[in-house]
């Protein structure tokens, strides 16, 4: 798999990574059962970047069980994060997530939705110079906060951000991913099919022609590969529970990318 530096390390991270949603606490048997199958299909893939739900401690239970039961289990990068307000209840909350993740350090701990930004980002910065967090982050889910997030990039001296972006919602372009390269930031990609929505504008439509240059034989596989045509995004999180799709996400992560040209006609069928 494609792998792109961490502009803060120079670490290389896999460009398709997972974001587990909280359905992974879930008791029954089949939904943990799916969860490992589509975390197994992702590392086959070279695939390490794993971002645990926000307010699902028993995600998070689970996602350490599995990452610790691997047959490497440092290969993985987990992301967790903070959405709490204060310093000591923020520090707690992050020191529960490494218990339950069954780490001594976690490789990104982010700030959820910005909650408390100034006194959380305080803890973090302390936590990433004396070794218990190796890269620091915020996320925003919402399109209203992206122009917020992008506003603090400046001086926050963040290494990562997450955002939604998708061909579908481009609201990042105009000033966050300009902001994220500008400061040295990593963008990571959440919600990269909308929701599902791009499907359906795509339902019956062939994929273009084109497209096997780029080895693509899925629309998934090329809506990944237009986000990943911006040199701004690191990686792209989908989320899913079945590891066909997830082995077909994988898949995006090989070969070349869309040039201007593919890039503007694929925007154009949503235009």
């Amino acid at each position: 798999m494609r792998s792109r530096p961490i502009p803060a390390s120079g670490e290389l991270l896999p460009v398709i990574g997972l974001a587990v949603g909280p359905a992974v606490a879930d008791p029954s048997n089949a939904a943990k059962a799916s969860t490992r199958k589509v975390l197994r299909v992702l590392r086959s893939a070279g695939g390490r970047l794993i971002d645990a739900p926000a307010r699902s401690p028993d995600a998070e239970t689970f996602l350490g069980e599995l990452a610790n039961a691997a047959e490497s289990p440092r290969s993985s990068f987990l992301a967790a994060r903070v959405w709490t307000s204060g310093r000591e209840a923020g520090q707690a909350q992050m020191e529960q997530s490494l218990d339950r993740l069954q780490r001594r350090r976690i490789d990104l701990m982010q700030i959820h939705e910005l909650t408390d930004f100034a006194m959380q980002l305080e803890t973090l910065r302390r936590w990433r110079v004396i070794g218990h967090a190796r890269y620091i982050g915020a996320t925003v889910s919402r399109v209203a906060n992206i122009v917020t997030l992008a506003e603090k990039l400046p001086d926050a001296r963040l290494d990562f951000v997450q955002v939604p972006y998708s061909i579908l919602v481009r609201a990042a372009e105009e000033r966050l991913l300009p902001a994220a390269a500008d400061h040295g930031v990593a963008v990571l990609v959440a919600q990269p099919f909308a929701g599902g929505r791009v499907f359906e504008t795509l339902r019956r439509r062939p994929l273009p022609e084109w497209a096997a240059e780029l080895e693509c034989t899925t629309w998934s596989q090329l809506l990944l590969k237009w986000l990943l045509a911006h040199p701004a995004v690191g990686c792209v999180l989908p989320a899913t529970h079945d590891p066909r799709h997830m082995l077909d996400n994988t898949r995006a992560g090989l070969g070349p990318l869309p040039d201007a040209a593919q890039q503007r006609q694929l925007a154009g069928v949503f235009a």
